[in-house]
């Protein structure tokens, strides 16, 4: 029964994740962009905001997500990904990941 439970919440959070991405492509584009080019970017989304920074050594860069309350409370470093590919690509995988975040706190609402 349990792992029916966990499937189940599984699917619900791949498809809002999905409805996210479709309905919010190019503030997630333009919010992943200026996260590769200045080096931070950020967002408010439903109760929380996602904070999004560049983290790593030049030998193995990467990228971040903290999530917090909206009063700044209970920060969390939620992810640390390796930057690959090209900026096209990168831009892909930050969204994909932010979009999987959201919908999951989502969720837990």
């Amino acid at each position: 029964m349990e792992a029916s439970q966990n499937f189940d919440r599984e699917a619900v959070v791949v498809l809002l994740a999905r409805e996210i991405l479709e309905s919010q492509e190019t503030f997630l584009d333009n919010l992943a962009l200026k996260m590769l080019q200045e080096g931070s970017s950020q967002i408010e989304f439903s109760a929380k905001r996602y904070l999004l920074s560049k983290n790593g050594s030049s030998h193995n860069p990467g990228f971040q997500i903290e999530t917090e309350n909206l009063d700044g409370s209970e920060r969390f470093r939620n992810s640390w990904s390796a930057l690959g590919g090209d900026e096209n690509w990168q831009i892909e995988c930050i969204k994909n990941q932010l979009a999987r975040l959201m919908a999951s706190y989502e969720v837990e609402l």
